[in-house]
């Protein structure tokens, strides 16, 4: 046999195997549940037999008087046990008993008799002996009845356009049918394969699950008809069995694999069909993994006309009702579309899930048919993609789920069943709506990828098979077990958690109860039921594993669907802290977890407050659907007053989405059914009416061809609505639009919209003639569509007339009223929904009509569900008296119906009990409501003053008002006198840098909510004039509000509040502590206030505050801008504000602006106004109001730039319009966006829906995080290729990454004052490189992070004079100050640390919950310690050991300053180490006066030559605080050991000598590289300054340096460069300083000459930095070839005019060392490159290489234009030009020195003042290092003291340096000189001084020549 063959076989005996273990395990259970029937009645087959496969031939007869068929059937069965029976099904058919063999290797086999038990549809043959376990063949031959009861194998018709009936055969088997058409063991489980043939007319066709494998001729023993024989299926349940002769046609694709069949005259229908069915099964495909067209290589489906289901899911062989699969343009309904799609959708899925995998038995039902009911939604999606089928499927399926589901009747998911009567019972809601409600939870909780592969791997497992849902539980498991980082903890157990959802009716009821005062909140279950707590007498105690998430009002984090916390099954309640008492929650975003949420009054008010804000689509759609269904069901069973409920639903006057209106309709439709016998019912419908008028008007009754899918579905509800409710207009247009369509001249060419039609017919025929009735009557009869003869039959009941409606009613159960079998039973509840008043009318036609309904529809049953139906509407005492005398008088005849007509009874009753206990309330606050409606809307009271130049924004103003006054209410509700919203617990306590009586912190008593600001900006006159209205909550009772202002003149002020208006006795202004004071003549009370202030201010020049500045065309004109710059205390010159970062506030920015302009803000703008003449025509740009943020996050400017974008516009960059050309590079900056947004699991879009990044000309600082509008110099924004550098580009990625970074650290989360500054930016500055190194892999950042950021925090660190990073400020001043690089630099570092010994994934779950936790509010570290503590604890092997506490450590980190030297002292005898730590000091061990004992928690880890595995840098011990030293074993004696492994740790490591040898002697080896090049860094920064300090001799740094020949890594090389940087200047006028440069040139001169002259396409990204950095530091060493290659490229640049080309990434080089001798032409010649250049990189390197100049006039002149107004040196230039004089040469420092000297006073006022003055006298000390120097300085300073104010502490420190400098030199230049001489003058080492330099001669000659 072939290779398929072998496998099919092995696959089928497989099966069988499977098959019998299923059917045996199931039989242990179902004997023993038996609950419902008798219990000696089993409806289950033995165990003993199983189908292989059936061979099944049939001829139909399908003529009148004679729709009968016969059958043959052969059945191979396998014996698995000994048995004298085998059992089949068989229902309806006659089976020739003569004709039944039992043949086993053609043996046959005695049957003794053969019985028929009618009630279990067994057919059972019993055998004269037992059979033994084997193979056998049963045939039999029947005869069966073609029936009209739309199941079995029955008859359907359809009439042709000619007026002939035309019949067919068809199938319906599912559940227990497949019996009535061949005998077989119709189970599902019970899985065989069927080999069919059919007979039937040569006309017609028969087609089957399998595709046809030939035909025959006619066959004359049955009349000259012809057979179709099938291939034969694989293995299948009889369910899915399915065939059908007919003369339909088909359309199909081109290879006739997929077709779609219909009557001819619909043929042309089928084409959407067609279409759409394709791409939902390929992307079914493509999910499940699993091509379908394995099973079948054919896909057919046909329309049916008579069809009881909608649709059915035959393998191969779908079969439909005809407007379910059939699409008419012009004709058929959005809404019909959109059902073919979906059901195909759902029947597609079923091919897989029920088809492809089977359910052991009914109990799992909704296995098949919740994820149809799933995917129905979820693969039209994925084709249909603009339907928004995501948040139909709430509505249309997770909604009726909740409310079937809430009856005390409910079921279980799984749920027992054994009758064919009980099977049938669970095709219901349960299985379809809440099991795909349940699934879609757990695809939210489990994630999308886990979902996936757990599906695909369940159809794997269980393909051609039976499953039970815990093969389900079993494969998600293992899919999620399978992730790399499983969605679920470990202790939440799939199978746990879903046995409680499918094993137990009903689902919690979620109740959140908030505590105001500790900001908690319970959260507690219980079953939710509509018939109110307490209606059951259950006993059981239903308790749920409940997946919990939120959104707040602080967090608007509506996009997170997985869990954050889960509520157990164990867990009566929940407590969850960390919530803004004076903000709403909601919980379950998106509505995914399948259960209803109740809150406390309070929060409910607040919910309904926002949702009637501008602001309330900030609430997900979803989530709105959610409020109003939840909201009115708790009402509705008692567990939520009315009051408090429909309030929920008044902003419906501004929704306008499809999902929020479903769901209030929903609503309003049991109110409407409830109150229609009211006296409140007018008030109802006046209300309701009032909240649909908006969106009624506003869609109006016209399609448009914008319209979308949904609005479409919308218009129609909304429409039907509004007549029901009462509109006057909406009636008159329907009548309207009927009556054009009955009197047009052709009844077939509808004037009326498809989409239309089912509002203007039931509409229009309210009050219609009986006329216009039977028009609509005879287009019902006439239409041969399916859709439309749905719509017409359906709207036919609404008419309102009596007389029409009984005989509609009477036309319903006429055998010849041309209504189809499948749709009369829809007639009658169409007249009883239609109307309230046709209610009475239905159930009099019941009354007097029951006897012909019974004998209609075959017996009393349907009477039965009439009545169920019609008491639903029961209201009234009347109405029910009148059932209750029906049911009397009639009981002896219902029969089967009596019990139902009890239960109408009992639901009547229950209407009425309903009404008894909430009528009341309803009415009367409808009542109270319905007095306001015609009253005119509240437009605010608010003053717009500041003249007449806000009249043109008022409404703007006005509609902003209403948002806030609601939002007050909000407030009001839920402040109580034991909170403070504003955390400054210990504000007042630290007082140490700040006077006695002073206090620069605001009270706590008033807290800012909104912010409306107007601005002006008059550039031309420096100065703006502003407007600001401040919304705030009072939370302490005062008499005093206190605000921070600076520089900003009040015109006037006023305060108001929602009830007086407070009188203000006197306003002051302090200066100094910048607080603008309002006392009140009486106290002010708890609650809200408004401040209106008026004001001016100067447009600043300095770039801080509200500035302004320019730029400089190509063609000289000037343009100006305004801009602002807010960090961290200069909002205050903006607009009077609450100017701490804790205050966080809503913002709403109006700037005025010429309309040649552009304004841009934080948020996106809302709209720009027309010019206004009152500001000189200028326009307005108003803003859209931001979340809450702090005021140094607000940002705004005014100017005339242009931008680039991203495709969807939301990712702007703007520069000045001649460099936007540069901006381009800039906009892969959102892929550093979106990978933050991945990492920290909270998208950036959910604050604001764009990033504006903008390119200043000038700029106070490198870059500002100004949330949603980021501010950068143009040189950190603009890149242009062949210009900027790859150091540019480089740092336009990661200050990009840093500002980005920001967005959450600091904007999202901020600090709750600046003490903490370093949660800001210190997390941006390890973003700024972890991040950019995500999107740039191959930049090796994390590594340039050693050397750029850890090694410089440590050298400032090291000083006695810094801080710890926690520290306590409060003036301007002192906060100004922790912008430094301990924030920076020491907090990025330290949290790398973190990273690295907590580990990735504990670090970034850490950071998520801290985020998640403190959203839109505020951070301190002991938050973060929690998040993170948190994060390692929930791991099962937790990273920390247990007495390793994250906030023990880290306190020692952040609370204290420095950072430790850890000695390591080893013993090569024992093999041991001790490991000590003390604080490191750059001055040395004792020179500190502090005597604070220094002490920290020290993670350690150990690398060593026997062991050189530097990648893992967990801690693998601790040194603890209270530890002088841990001591530990060693490697081998003749083994070096490292310490701090890719140098994580912040400390620094010191060994003894001996092991400092070993590593200097490895080093020089061929093995070097074994150790890392973080570690090589390390080696050489730590070891140069532990020399530097005294801790080290400097013979043993210095030995260390002799590897670097043969060192090619950048890493090591930044960290020896930064190193000999310190004794480049320390020896610059020392004797030994020729020595020095030999010796670092005999060091460089390899990777010098390796590297070359020439940029090569190859080179990595880090080359170019070691290229540019070497040369530089072979020209400072006197390398001769490398200066007069420099000097060349420089002429020949010169000479050129510019136009000869110097490689980007060499200019920095070039530049400065070819410009060191060369004249002033050159000179000059470059300066003008700088004036000309619009490229900020360019300008930045030529500025630095002008100061490289040797030529003191050169320089002076140079000097000179840092201090003369148009210069054409930017102001944030000046500086950056002297520090490159004094910083590139050390003979350049005295003239710089000297220049300072002389014009002290023009440096001050153009550099920034005397503050800059100080740091630069700090700055040029540390390069003095001569007494000369010295005695000038001190000098100068003697001579000047009193001019240098500020500066003079910092000219004094200037001096102590100079000192430190010289007593340095004193005490370790012997040293080095030693050193450099022993090392140059030895033997070995004399070519190795001299080799380099005639090597780097030649080299440079021979670059020259070439």
């Amino acid at each position: 046999m072939s290779a398929n063959m072998e496998y099919s076989w092995h696959l089928l005996v497989g099966l069988v195997v499977v098959a019998i273990s299923a059917v045996t395990s199931e039989s242990v259970n179902r004997r023993s549940s038996t609950s419902r029937v008798d219990n000696d009645v089993d409806y289950r087959l033995p165990n003993n037999t199983i189908p292989l496969h059936y061979d099944i031939r049939l001829v139909p007869f399908l003529e009148n008087g004679n729709f009968t068929f016969g059958g043959e059937v052969t059945i191979d069965v396998m014996v698995v046990e000994q048995t004298s029976t085998i059992v089949l099904h068989a229902y309806d058919i006659d089976i020739n008993n003569d004709t039944v063999v039992v043949t086993s290797d053609n043996v046959t086999y005695a049957i003794s008799n053969k019985t028929f038990n009618t009630d279990l549809h067994f057919y059972t043959l019993n055998f004269a002996t037992s059979l033994e376990p084997g193979n056998y063949s049963i045939y039999i031959e029947y005869v069966g009845i073609l029936s009209a009861s739309m199941e079995g194998f029955y008859r359907s018709y359809y009439t042709t356009s000619s007026g002939e009936t035309r019949w067919l055969a068809t199938t319906q088997f599912e559940p227990v049918y497949a019996r009535q058409a061949f005998p077989c063991f119709d189970e599902p489980a019970l899985k065989a394969r069927f080999t069919i043939s059919i007979a039937h007319w040569p006309n017609q066709t028969a087609i089957s699950n399998a595709a046809v494998a030939s035909t025959s001729g006619a066959d004359s023993t049955i009349e000259n008809r012809v057979w179709t024989y099938f291939e034969t299926t694989p293995l299948m349940s009889t369910y899915l069995v399915a065939f059908v002769v007919s003369d339909f046609e088909y359309q199909s694709n081109d290879d006739e694999s997929f077709r779609v069949w219909a009557r001819s005259d619909a043929l042309n229908t089928t084409t959407y069909a067609v279409t759409v069915g394709q791409e939902i099964l390929a992307d079914m495909n493509d999910f499940t993994g699993i091509d379908y067209n394995l099973s079948f290589s054919k896909m057919d489906q046909i329309a049916i006309p008579d069809f009881s289901a909608g649709a059915m899911e035959n393998w191969g062989l779908v079969t439909y009702r005809e407007r379910l699969l059939l699409y008419k343009d012009g004709v058929a309904t959005t809404r019909n579309k959109q059902n073919i799609a979906t059901v195909i959708a759902h029947e597609f899925a079923h091919q897989w899930f029920g088809n492809l995998v089977s359910p052991l038995w009914w109990k799992y039902l909704w296995l098949n048919e919740g994820f149809a009911t799933y995917f129905e939604y979820y693969s039209t999606a994925t084709v249909e993609t603009t339907w928004r089928l995501a948040e139909q499927f709430t509505v249309d399926y997770y909604h009726p789920a909740l409310l079937a589901d809430s009856l005390e009747t409910s079921h279980p998911i799984n749920e027992d069943v054994y009758s064919p009567s009980e099977i049938n019972a669970i095709f219901d809601t349960i299985s379809y709506s809440k099991a795909g409600s349940v699934i879609r939870m757990m695809q939210h909780f489990l994630g999308g990828p886990v979902f996936q592969a757990g599906l695909q791997l369940y159809l794997q497992n269980m393909a051609y098979g039976a499953a039970t849902p815990d093969d389900l539980w079993e494969a998600l498991t293992t899919a999620n077990t399978n992730m790399s980082s499983p969605i679920l903890h470990t202790h939440v157990d799939i199978k746990t958690v879903m046995d409680t959802w499918v094993n137990q009716k009903g689902y919690p009821l979620v109740t959140v109860t908030r505590n105001y005062t500790t900001a908690t909140q319970e959260i507690s279950q219980e079953r939710f039921l509509l018939k109110g707590r307490g209606s059951s007498n259950d006993t059981t105690e239903y308790k749920w594993w409940i997946p919990i998430n939120f959104a707040s009002q602080a967090n608007i984090a509506f996009t997170a669907t997985a869990p954050s916390d889960w509520i157990r099954s164990q867990d009566d309640s929940v407590v969850i802290s960390g919530f803004s008492p004076t903000q709403w929650v909601i919980y379950n975003v998106q509505q995914t977890g399948f259960y209803r949420v109740n809150y406390d009054d309070t929060n409910w008010g607040m919910i309904s407050s926002y949702l009637q804000t501008s602001a309330y689509i900030i609430i997900n759609v979803l989530n709105r659907a959610q409020l109003i269904d939840d909201s009115l069901n708790l009402a509705r069973a008692g567990y939520l007053n009315y009051s408090v409920a429909l309030p929920v639903t008044r902003y419906l006057t501004q929704e306008t989405s499809y999902a929020p209106w479903a769901a209030a309709f929903t609503a309003f439709t049991y109110l409407n059914t409830m109150l229609a016998n009211s006296t409140g019912y007018e008030d109802f419908k006046t209300y309701v009416l009032s909240r649909v008028t908006p969106i009624y008007e506003s869609l109006g009754h016209e399609e448009l061809s914008s319209d979308e899918h949904i609005t479409k579905l919308h218009r129609l509800s909304v429409n039907s609505w509004a007549c029901r409710m009462g509109s006057t207009t909406c009636r008159e247009k329907a009548e309207e639009l009927l009556l054009d369509y009955y009197s047009s001249s052709d009844p077939t060419d509808s004037t009326i919209s498809a989409d239309l039609k089912a509002w203007v017919y039931c509409e229009g025929l309210r009050n219609a003639n009986t006329s216009v009735w039977n028009f609509l009557w005879e287009r019902y009869l006439a239409t041969d569509f399916s859709g439309e003869q749905t719509l017409i039959l359906s709207s036919l009941g609404c008419s309102q007339d009596e007389d029409i409606l009984n005989n509609y009613l009477a036309l319903s159960i006429s055998t010849n009223s041309s209504i189809r079998s499948q749709d009369t039973s829809s007639v009658f509840t169409s007249v009883y929904t239609a109307s309230p008043s046709n209610v009475d009318v239905a159930f009099n036609f019941l009354v007097n009509n029951y006897e012909e309904i019974s004998e209609f529809y075959g017996g009393m049953n349907r009477i039965g569900s009439m009545l169920q139906g019609l008491a639903s509407r029961v209201v009234s005492s009347e109405q029910l008296q009148k059932l209750k005398d029906f049911v009397e008088e009639k009981q002896d005849v219902l029969g089967v119906a009596l019990t139902s007509a009890q239960q109408a009874i009992e639901l009547a009753e229950e209407n009425i009990s309903w009404l008894e206990n909430y009528e009341a309330d309803i009415v009367e606050w409808l009542a109270e409501e319905v007095a306001t409606i015609d009253e005119p809307q509240d437009s605010g009271s608010e003053r717009v003053s500041f003249g007449i130049l806000l009249m043109t924004i008022s409404i703007g103003v006005i509609g902003f008002m209403k948002y806030l006054t609601l939002i007050f209410a909000v407030i009001t509700t839920s402040v109580t006198l034991a909170h403070d919203p504003s955390p400054k617990d210990n504000q007042k306590t630290h007082k140490v840098k700040v006077g006695a009586n002073e206090d620069y912190r605001l009270p706590n008593n008033t807290v800012p909510i909104n912010y409306s600001v107007w601005l002006v900006p008059y550039t031309e006159e420096n100065y703006f004039e502003g407007k600001v209205i401040i919304e705030v909550t009072v939370v302490a009772e005062t008499s005093t509000i206190v605000l921070h202002v600076n520089q900003l003149e009040i015109s006037s002020v006023a305060v108001t509040s929602d009830l007086s208006v407070p009188a203000i006795s006197t306003t002051a202004y302090d200066q100094d502590l910048q607080f603008y004071t309002f006392t009140f003549a009486t106290a002010l009370t708890l609650g809200n206030y408004s401040l209106d202030i008026e004001y001016t201010g100067q447009l600043r020049n300095d770039s801080v505050g509200f500035y302004k500045s320019y730029y400089n065309t190509s063609s000289g004109e000037i343009k100006w801008y305004v801009s602002s710059f807010f960090a961290p205390i200069y909002a205050r010159q903006a607009f009077p504000c609450f100017d701490e970062p804790a205050f966080k506030a809503h913002f709403t920015i109006s700037i005025a602006h010429w309309p040649d302009q552009v304004a841009i803000s934080n948020a996106l703008d809302e709209y720009v106004s027309e010019p206004n003449s009152t500001i000189g025509n200028r326009v307005w740009t108003k803003f859209y109001t931001t979340p809450l943020m702090s005021t140094y996050l607000v940002a705004f400017m005014v100017f005339d730039f242009e931008y680039v974008a991203n495709t969807g516009g939301s990712f702007r960059i703007w520069s000045r319009p001649e460099a936007v050309g540069t901006a381009s590079y800039s906009l892969a900056g959102e892929l550093l966006l979106d990978n933050l947004s991945t990492f920290i699991g909270i998208n950036y879009n959910e604050s604001f829906p764009k990033m504006d990044q903008v390119a200043l000309p000038t700029s106070a600082t490198t870059a500002m995080e100004n949330w949603g509008l980021i501010t950068y110099r143009e040189r950190w924004l603009l890149w242009q290729d062949g210009v900027s550098t790859t150091r540019d580009k480089q740092n336009i990625e990661t200050v990009g990454a840093h500002e980005f970074a920001h967005q959450w650290f600091g904007n999202l989360v901020t600090p709750e004052w600046w003490s903490y500054v370093w949660l800001s930016e210190g997390f941006a500055t390890f973003f700024e490189y972890y991040t950019a190194a995500q999107v740039n892999p191959s930049w090796r950042l994390m590594e340039q992070f050693t050397v750029d950021i850890y090694h410089t925090a440590m050298l400032a660190d090291s000083s006695d004079d810094s801080r710890p990073i926690n520290e306590d400020v409060y003036s301007p001043d002192e906060v100004k100050s922790v912008f430094d690089v301990i924030s920076y630099y020491k907090g990025g570092s330290i949290i790398r640390m973190l990273l690295n010994f907590l580990g990735e994934p504990v670090f970034q779950k850490g950071l998520q919950t801290y985020q998640a936790n403190n959203s839109y509010g505020t951070g301190t570290p002991e938050k973060l310690w929690d998040a993170l503590k948190e994060a390692n604890d929930n791991l099962d092997d937790s990273i920390l050991i247990g007495h390793v506490d994250i906030k023990t450590v880290m306190d020692t980190w952040t609370n204290q300053k420095g950072y430790p030297l850890i000695t390591v002292t080893r013993n090569y005898t024992t093999e041991t180490q001790t490991i000590s730590q003390e604080r490191f000091l750059l001055k040395g061990r004792g020179s500190s006066n502090d005597t604070t004992e220094y002490r920290w928690w020290i993670p350690l880890n150990v690398a060593s030559q026997s062991s050189p595995s530097f990648n893992n840098t967990r801690a693998t011990a601790w040194i603890r605080a209270q530890d002088e030293s841990v001591f530990m074993s060693s490697g081998q004696n003749s083994d070096w050991v490292i310490c701090n492994l890719q140098q994580t740790g912040f400390y620094r490591v010191n060994y003894d000598e001996q092991n400092w040898n070993l590593i200097s002697e490895y080093l020089i080896t061929s093995n070097f590289t074994n150790i890392s090049p973080i570690n090589r860094a390390q080696l050489i920064d730590d070891a140069f300054n532990l020399a530097r300090a005294g801790y080290l001799s400097y013979n043993i740094a210095l030995s260390l340096t002799r590897y670097l020949r043969q060192e090619t890594d950048h890493v090591p090389w930044t960290a020896a460069f930064n190193a000999f940087a310190h004794l480049d200047r320390m020896l610059a006028r020392s004797t030994v300083y020729s020595n020095f440069q030999s010796y670092i040139f005999s060091r460089v001169s390899p990777i010098h000459n390796s590297l070359g002259y020439t940029v090569q396409d190859g080179d990595e990204h880090v080359t170019s930095f070691l290229r540019a950095n070497s040369h530089s530091w072979a020209c400072r060493m006197g390398c001769p070839g490398c200066n007069s290659q420099s000097q060349q490229l420089v002429q020949d640049f010169y000479n050129s005019g510019g136009n000869t080309s110097i490689a980007v990434d060499l200019r920095a080089w070039a530049y400065c060392e070819g410009l060191r001798i060369a004249d002033a032409n050159v000179w000059n010649f470059m300066w003008e490159r700088y004036l000309e250049t619009n490229v900020a990189g360019e300008q930045a390197l030529i500025l630095s290489g002008l100061g490289c100049s040797l030529d003191e006039n050169i320089l002076l002149r140079y000097l000179t234009f840092s201090i003369t107004e148009n210069s054409g040196l930017r102001s944030h230039d000046r500086l950056a030009a002297f520090t490159s004089v004094y910083s590139n040469s050390p003979s350049n420092v005295d003239v710089a020195l000297q220049f300072l000297f002389h014009n002290i006073a023009n440096i001050s006022l153009h550099y920034g003042g005397l503050n800059v003055v100080g740091n630069l006298l700090q700055n040029l000390a540390t390069h003095l290092v001569s007494e000369s120097q010295l005695v000038n300085l001190e000098t100068f300073i003697s001579e000047y003291g009193d001019q240098l104010g500020e500066a003079a502490s910092s000219a004094q420190r200037a001096i102590e340096i100079t000192k430190e400098n010289i007593n340095w030199l004193d005490t370790y230049e012997g040293d080095i000189t030693q050193w450099l001489d022993n090392e140059l003058n030895s033997a070995g080492n004399l070519p190795t001084a001299f080799g380099p330099i005639i090597l780097c001669f030649i080299y440079g000659i021979l670059n020259l020549a070439g």
